[in-house]
């Protein structure tokens, strides 16, 4: 079983002991007094001064002794109670500065935000925020985009008692927006009414950038590094998704008879193909767009705004780049295209791509080396190789 934890110490318990049994001798020599003076005013009218004064004077010492032990043992336990007390605060400024944690205090009724941080190795220091949360102050530690957020957090932290954690990116004791980790809880009176709000910030930032990596890389191929499927559809849906998006295109290109290249001429030869044909898509389209790698010598294009003829302009150049990229060389690397423009109504990515390998593969059964252009306005395009 658990001992439950005490207030005080064991000796400081002591003490308390000696005082209360110090205390009852205190009362016993009061009362013990006033009986004697009672009883010799009223039975014996003064008869026996003497023994009355010799006795009054024991009583009288007896209770100074008690006082003073009394005083003795409370002044004892004081400073035992004190120090221990620094050892704790002690002990709590040595975590909090192995930790590198920020401890913080907003106060409701002077809208005031105080921040007590130590940092490992260095001494710690105290800062605080005047007009903080009614007076906007906030903003200045925190990036615009995150403002209606961290304004929504706020309004649920002083609605009612609430524990919880939160990471944002803050200016707090460096001058620059790092990723703090946010373990907070708001505090009530008696009442029920939030007076103030306590916590604490970890800095998180280099966990941050290491899981954002992690997650860039998980999202990318690793030969080529661009996007790869998972992450490419998510990408792609998010941007269709935006009211103010503009029509989108999608464009679908597959490797002619890549596999008897592969067969031939060995999968590291076929690695330096496939990795410079990403390098060429990336120098053909915009920054803008989005570029993945769907399979094993099958690339995608989403691009948005962009007209049917501009679109035919494009692979046009980058039918003639992919020519020159391998000119000289004893074979020829083409490819077959397909290409689906939404015609502006209410289309899914699924239904974008569907429509875009539909195309692809139009071009393939034409004779490959060619593209298909199928647009939701007009009908499909098809040039000759």
């Amino acid at each position: 079983m658990k001992r439950r934890k005490k207030f005080i110490s064991e000796k400081s318990e002591q003490d308390l002991c000696l005082i209360s049994i110090l205390s009852v001798v205190l009362c016993a020599t009061v009362i013990a007094d006033s009986a004697i003076y009672f009883f010799t005013q009223v039975y014996w009218r003064g008869g026996i001064d003497r023994t009355e004064t010799v006795v009054e004077r024991v009583l009288l010492i007896v209770f100074l002794i008690s006082f003073l032990l009394s005083a003795f043992a409370f002044m004892r336990i004081l400073r035992r109670e004190r120090s221990e007390l620094r050892v704790q605060k002690t002990q709590y400024r040595m975590l909090q500065s192995m930790a590198n944690v920020i401890a913080f205090e907003y106060d409701l009724s002077d809208d005031r935000m105080d921040y007590t941080y130590y940092e490992y190795g260095k001494e710690g220091g105290q800062m605080f925020c005047r007009d903080y949360y009614r007076g906007g102050g906030f903003r200045k530690t925190l990036l615009p985009e995150f403002w209606d957020s961290y304004d929504a957090l706020f309004r649920r932290m002083l609605s009612g008692p609430v524990k919880d954690t939160c990471e944002f990116p803050m200016k707090m004791v460096v001058d620059e927006f790092r990723w703090y980790r946010f373990a907070y809880q708001s505090l009530a009176d008696e009442r029920g009414a939030i007076v103030s709000v306590v916590g604490s910030a970890m800095d998180v930032n280099d966990l941050v950038v290491a899981r954002d990596k992690a997650r860039e890389e998980a999202a990318t191929d690793a030969m080529t590094g661009l996007l790869g499927k998972t992450a490419f559809a998510a990408r792609a849906s998010a941007r269709m998704k935006n009211v103010k998006a503009e029509p989108a295109t999608l464009l679908m290109i597959d490797l002619d008879n890549f596999k008897e290249i592969n067969d031939t001429r060995g999968h590291l030869e076929g690695d330096r193909i496939i990795s410079g044909i990403a390098a060429l898509l990336q120098r053909v389209f915009s920054a803008d767009d989005l570029i993945g790698r769907f399979g094993g010598d099958e690339f995608i294009v989403f691009m948005q705004g962009i007209t049917q003829e501009n679109t035919e302009r494009k692979l046009l150049h980058f039918r003639r780049r992919l020519a020159e990229l391998w000119e000289g060389r004893n074979y020829a690397i083409t490819c077959s295209i397909g290409a689906f423009r939404d015609s502006g109504e209410d289309i899914t990515f699924d239904e974008l791509f569907q429509k875009a390998d539909e195309a692809m593969y139009k071009a393939k059964n034409s004779g490959k080396n060619n593209f298909v252009i199928m647009d939701g306005y007009a009908p499909e395009t098809s040039p000759s190789a």
